[in-house]
């Protein structure tokens, strides 16, 4: 028997957002993937072998405080670039 607690009711709410998420892009016929080296190209950050991820997270931190006048953390950052980068790909207003 599993013990319950917080962390088992993230778990269990993460694990339905994810399925949430899954069924939408189904029903929308897109791939729920896209690899950092997608997103980052579809909104023109930087990117190389010799670059480290300190600077990849520093770059979308300004590109988020530059587009949006915000400052946000680095995940936060990586967030809103992914999301610029979706509706960049499709094509979205």
């Amino acid at each position: 028997m599993y013990a319950y607690n917080k962390t088992t009711k993230a778990v269990r709410w993460d694990k339905n957002r994810e399925g949430t998420f899954k069924t939408t892009m189904e029903i929308f016929n897109m791939d729920n993937t896209i690899r950092p080296s997608s997103w980052r190209k579809a909104i023109n950050l930087k990117q190389n072998k010799n670059i480290k991820r300190e600077q990849l997270k520093q770059e979308a931190i300004d590109y988020v405080k530059e587009k949006y006048n915000i400052e946000v953390n680095d995940d936060i950052a990586d967030a809103i670039c992914i999301g610029d980068a979706v509706l960049n790909l499709f094509n979205i207003d």
